[in-house]
């Protein structure tokens, strides 16, 4: 049996790309390519995952953004 991708349509043919919509209605800057994902412990996790969808991509992305970007400001102050 050939070895390869028998699948007609990868996840990145048009097809898929065209399904894609966004979640957020807020304006972001370009997104990276690949997400990040971690695990949680278990009551953090239970508390986003009862948030809606649009609302837990925003939470989320606002509160990483946040958290990085004071974490970078600060690490700028002291020279690093």
């Amino acid at each position: 049996m050939a070895k390869g991708n028998h699948n007609p349509k990868p996840k990145d043919s048009a097809f898929h790309q065209a399904k894609r919509v966004a979640i957020s209605d807020r304006p972001l800057g370009e997104l990276a390519k690949k997400p990040i994902s971690v695990k949680l412990e278990e009551d953090v996790d239970e508390y986003i995952r009862r948030l809606p969808q649009k609302d837990r991509v925003t939470f989320l992305r606002e509160l990483i953004t946040n958290a990085v970007r004071a974490e970078m400001a600060n690490q700028g102050s002291e020279g690093v």
